[in-house]
């Protein structure tokens, strides 16, 4: 796996473990909160939306200017934990 595409598997897996705790929350929220950009963060949720593992939660009222959109961890996705054990590292998936 390439140094872009673990990057890009580690950002899925922290908004995931944002939401975890923090849900509903706007994609502006989450980026915030991160550190990672927000048009990292809207690619990301745009793709778990698809997926099935994030539902959109329709419009976060809290702030300033144009309603965000908000996104929570969809109720009906499963959990399921990777563990890649080898000699020198262990991966969670």
């Amino acid at each position: 796996m390439s140094d872009t595409q673990n990057l890009r598997t580690r950002n899925r897996v922290t908004v995931l473990e944002h939401l975890f705790d923090h849900s509903p929350a706007s994609r502006s929220e989450i980026a915030a909160a991160l550190g990672i950009s927000k048009v990292t963060i809207t690619a990301i949720a745009n793709e778990l939306v698809s997926n099935g593992l994030l539902l959109e939660t329709g419009r976060n009222l809290s702030g300033a200017g144009r309603p965000a959109s908000a996104v929570q961890l969809h109720p009906k996705a499963g959990s399921v934990l990777g563990i890649d054990l080898q000699p020198r590292a262990i991966r969670l998936n």
